[in-house]
């Protein structure tokens, strides 16, 4: 599915933008490009997702400021009517890892960020969506595999004492 870029508040005369990333980002390992958004500018995705079941969502961000400025910025992330914790960025250029546990309410769940400022540009990265599983599966999960070995062991033993009849 394709990112959705807009103009939320109507400011800046309605216009909305995406900008690419300047020479000079330090981009997160396994990361090869990012999206920035310009002024009043917010970018969303729908996602398929589960009622009730808790996720990771997790992304690298930074603010790009030409001219080098350092001075704060913020970003809004949403996962669906969650709103998280206003970011505040910094033009660093170099990003940092923002990792939260969110649970999707319906079957499609809308990813939004956004710029609310008149000046610089944030950018994200690596963004990620993953189920958690529920601590009765991981159990579940984690006794099959423990019954699993223990019966693979018992196997094994039960056929050595058979071919120690033979010998």
């Amino acid at each position: 599915t394709d990112w959705i870029l807009y103009n939320p508040s109507g400011e800046n005369g309605g216009n909305a933008g995406a900008i690419s990333y300047p020479t000079g980002l330090q981009f997160p390992p396994g990361a090869e490009n990012a999206i920035g958004l310009a002024v009043y500018s917010a970018l969303y995705q729908d996602i398929t997702t589960v009622p009730d079941q808790t996720y990771d969502f997790s992304f690298y961000a930074t603010a790009y400021t030409s001219g080098g400025g350092t001075s704060p910025l913020s970003m809004i992330a949403s996962f669906g009517s969650t709103a998280l914790p206003e970011l505040i960025l910094y033009g660093s250029q170099t990003f940092q890892e923002y990792e939260y546990e969110v649970t999707a309410t319906s079957t499609s769940t809308m990813v939004q960020f956004s710029n609310p400022t008149a000046s610089r540009w944030p950018m994200f990265t690596d963004l990620s969506v993953v189920e958690v599983p529920e601590p009765g599966t991981l159990a579940l999960s984690l006794v099959s595999l423990l019954l699993a070995s223990g019966h693979l062991v018992c196997k094994k033993t039960r056929k050595t004492s058979e071919l120690s009849q033979f010998i």
